[in-house]
């Protein structure tokens, strides 16, 4: 049975009374619910974290879209002295400088971009969260960065066709 579970800090900081938290793990909810996107795959060469940083930066990309805010959980990151988000989505990232092979720091690679977009005027939340939706609703089992950032361009040529986003847009 799925659930969702959000412990305290040792210094008594309860996750689940921070909003970012709870709407980045219903994401995981949305992103596990549309697609067979894995954690954790492998190829020719090794362990493969690609699916794990797509899933992280679309739960981050669902909470952007609810609050249109870039700063990631800035109550929960006041555990351990911190006092700041615990993740900051307004600064650029990219693949493959910006890969680690933690799924949280991936993450933030498609997080970013998508806070881009957002705070774009051209573009915004609206076509942001049809972009990403059009995208995240491919993604099986094989996906990787690079098909995801093309499940992005097919998302947006399709949101192009239903006249959803006009050419400037695209």
């Amino acid at each position: 049975v799925p659930d969702c579970s959000f412990g305290q800090s040792p210094e008594g900081v309860d996750f689940g009374y921070d909003g970012d938290v709870i709407y980045h793990e219903f994401g995981h909810s949305v992103v596990h619910g549309v697609s067979t996107v894995p954690f954790l795959g492998a190829d020719e060469y090794g362990l493969v974290w690609d699916g794990g940083g797509l899933d992280e930066g679309s739960a981050d990309t669902v909470a952007m879209l609810l609050t249109l805010d870039p700063l990631m959980a800035e109550y929960a990151g006041s555990y351990d002295g911190l006092g700041e988000p615990i993740r900051d989505l307004s600064e650029p990232r990219r693949c493959p400088d910006d890969l680690f092979g933690e799924s949280h720091y991936d993450g933030e690679i498609l997080g970013t971009t998508l806070w881009q977009m957002i705070d774009d005027p051209l573009l915004g939340e609206q076509v942001v969260a049809e972009l990403w939706w059009g995208s995240v609703t491919t993604w099986t089992s094989e996906i990787t960065w690079a098909r995801a950032g093309s499940s992005l361009l097919d998302a947006a040529a399709d949101l192009l066709a239903v006249d959803f986003i006009d050419q400037a847009q695209h």
